[in-house]
Parts: C-alpha cells; structure tokens; sequence
C-alpha cells in the first residue's frame, strides 16, 4: 500500500512541475514586446499628414505605403491647388520613423494637373521597411513649366 502512495505523490509532484513550467513559458511569452506583423496587414493608409509646400499649393491627401517581403511600394495622392494649375518638377520628401528610428525617403515625379486634379507619385524602397508613422512630408519645386510646353532634349 506504502508503494502506491508514493507512486502517486511522485506522479502529481511531476505533474505540478509540468504544469508550473508551462505556464512560466506562457507568461514568459506574453511578456516580451511584440512589433505587429508586416506581412498581416500589408497596405497602410495616412490622410493626416503634415505638409509643407512654400512654393507650390498642393494638398498630400494620402499617404499609402505597401509591404511585400523585398520591397515597400510607395503612393502619394497629391492634389493640386493652384489657380493656374500644378506644372512642374517636384521632389516630395517623407520624413518618417521606422522601428523607432527617424527615416527620409525622396519620392520625384512631374506634376502636369489643372486645379483639383490628383496625381499619384510613387516609387519603390529596397530593401521593404517597418513604418511606424509618417512624421512630414515636405514638397520641393525643382523647376516650372508650362502646359503644352515642348520637352527639353536631352544633351549628351
């Protein structure tokens, strides 16, 4: 009879270690800092963006950001504000932080748009990156041109 005590306060002494290491693993778990996924959500949208354009009356309504495992596809909806309309060649400058850490990405493109139109500017960033926020977006004017007007030739 002694023997199948003992056998039995062996088994539910293993049993509570059993169960007390699990639930050390589990809350150990539950305790460490988790970045969210990238590949969970893939398309990340800010309409909230500061923007700063001295030279050109556009409005940055979107901010669109795209995570694929090689690259991070980039998407500005950019509308344009001026009277006359928006011609010229424009740099935008996202100012953001990725994993805590201040990043800048220059998007270029050439704006040809009538007041209220919308143009997309874009590009893609190698290698992908996190994004935590788009802290500004700035707009630089490299150079005017008018509607219609020819295409420079390039020199060699």
């Amino acid at each position: 009879m002694m023997g199948r005590y003992r056998w039995f306060v062996l088994a539910v002494a293993v049993a509570a270690v059993a169960v007390a290491v699990a639930f050390v693993i589990w809350r150990g778990r539950q305790l460490e800092p988790r970045r969210a996924d990238p590949a969970a959500k893939t398309t990340f949208t800010v309409e909230d963006v500061t923007v700063a354009s001295p030279d050109l009356n556009i409005d940055v309504g979107t901010v669109r950001w795209t995570y694929h495992p090689e690259y991070t596809d980039w998407a500005c909806l950019v509308e344009c504000r001026e009277d006359d309309g928006c011609h010229a060649e424009v740099q935008l400058i996202m100012d953001y932080i990725s994993l805590g850490k201040q990043q800048r990405l220059i998007l270029g493109d050439r704006l040809d748009a009538g007041y209220g139109e919308t143009v997309r500017i874009g590009r893609v960033q190698r290698p992908s990156v996190e994004v935590d926020r788009i802290e500004r977006v700035t707009v630089e004017v490299l150079g005017a041109f008018y509607r219609g007007a020819p295409t420079p030739t390039p020199m060699e």
